[in-house]
């Protein structure tokens, strides 16, 4: 079973596995124009690995502090867990 249940704490890396194991299961439940729209592990999955790779061709690497003003959803995890990935710090700023 998966501890990310029970301990609620976990890498990046170990955040992206499980994700990868609940597959099509939705993770991620949104509303978006008064319509609740699901993520799936997978695809939450694929946006992390854009995030990363996009970070890298940037040039960002470990320590790295990356700002993000997003309204709270989806592409908000995606970000976080992108930057955790490749070792960036995310500093995120409110409205």
């Amino acid at each position: 079973s998966d501890t990310i249940w029970k301990d609620g704490i976990w890498t990046p890396r170990q955040a992206v596995e499980i994700l990868e194991r609940r597959g099509r299961d939705p993770v991620v439940l949104e509303v978006r124009d008064d319509k609740v729209v699901a993520t799936t592990g997978t695809e939450l999955v694929g946006r992390v690995r854009a995030i990363v790779t996009t970070l890298r061709d940037a040039g960002v690497g470990v320590g790295d502090a990356v700002v993000l003003h997003a309204p709270n959803g989806v592409n908000w995890i995606a970000a976080g867990m992108g930057c955790g990935r490749n070792g960036a710090v995310m500093a995120p700023i409110d409205d």
